[in-house]
């Protein structure tokens, strides 16, 4: 009897859809999601994805009558709020899909889970030691295959999202995270960067999801105050490797977009007071004092950099072969 299996968003989790949609398709199994606007935003920006909404409840069942589904959510979490909404005898195997290969210490809530999809050997090193003993696949850089596959539709959609001036030049890419339990991000933080950072010098800034929905109104007055030919915000849209991709150099913080940035060859640069991270040794701080020269500056060591991205992401998986061991395994 052939297994069935299903991509799953629960609730309005936007910043997890540029990581489980690519993976929905590659694998050729549903994505499914209690979240009008997380379809719509699949819809728009992965047509080729099979998208699949549900009330909470239909959901549940529907999810009750796979033989496992991929999340990144925990399963120790979805498993007790799926159950209340639809209580069944049988319960898939929850399969964890981190969103993204940030450097936040937040890896240790994965103790408790079984079967969990890593990057690498980087990540498969981070996890709690129990997970050692768990069912560990190797995916790799699968969002890149992806876009690879569809490099042309993306280039086309993501220069709609942009302002004429910075459509066919390189600018400065910002992708801050988010105002979670690390700090690593404020708006007082954003504004500060916002000012201080050249107005002459092409910079497109993409927020976090969660920090739109936060605080959209403070966000669309520092948008109306910033933004120029010179300086595009993008609304809160899931894409990240076609701006990855076309942009000069990436400025982050503790976001995993700087590994994305750092596996397309882009060079580094980090804004934040956090100071020990794995990937700010491939890169620069910015400073008040030193950003105008170490932008003029951006380079990056492209050996030491590609020695590090083959350590952090698996080379060469085949999603097609993954599947028939994650299938075996169940």
């Amino acid at each position: 009897m052939q297994k069935k299996l299903a991509c799953l968003i629960y609730g309005n989790q936007q910043h997890y859809i540029d990581h489980i949609a690519p993976l929905s398709y590659l694998l050729d199994i549903p994505l499914l999601t209690n979240d009008v606007d997380v379809e719509t935003k699949v819809r728009t920006f992965y047509p080729e994805v099979d998208c699949l909404w549900q009330d909470t409840p239909d959901l549940a069942r529907r999810v009750g009558d796979c033989d496992a589904v991929i999340s990144c959510m925990a399963g120790g979490y979805l498993k007790p709020v799926l159950q209340a909404h639809a209580p069944s005898k049988k319960s898939p195997t929850y399969i964890f899909c981190p969103h993204g290969n940030s450097d936040k210490d937040n890896l240790q809530m994965l103790e408790k889970e079984t079967h969990l999809f890593v990057y690498g050997k980087q990540m498969q090193e981070r996890l709690p030691r129990s997970s050692f003993e768990q069912n560990i696949f190797f995916f790799g850089d699968y969002r890149r295959q992806y876009y690879a596959k569809k490099r042309a539709f993306y280039q086309k959609l993501s220069a709609s999202f942009l302002p004429r001036s910075l459509q066919k030049s390189s600018y400065f890419l910002y992708t801050p995270t988010w105002a979670d339990y690390e700090r690593h991000f404020s708006l007082e933080r954003l504004t500060c960067f916002l000012r201080q950072f050249p107005r002459n010098v092409p910079l497109v800034v993409k927020l976090h999801p969660n920090t739109w929905l936060q605080d959209e109104p403070h966000l669309l007055r520092l948008q109306y105050t910033y933004e120029s030919q010179h300086c595009c915000f993008l609304e809160n849209i899931p894409l990240i490797y076609p701006f990855v991709e076309r942009c000069r150099a990436h400025i982050g913080d503790g976001s995993s977009i700087g590994y994305d940035a750092l596996l397309l060859g882009k060079p580094l640069f980090f804004y934040t007071r956090k100071q020990k991270r794995s990937l700010f040794s491939y890169g620069k701080h910015l400073f008040r004092k030193n950003c105008p020269q170490a932008l003029r500056n951006a380079h990056i060591d492209q050996k030491k950099s590609t020695e590090f991205a083959a350590y952090v992401f698996t080379k060469n998986v085949c999603l097609r072969t993954l599947k028939k061991n994650l299938i075996a395994r169940l």
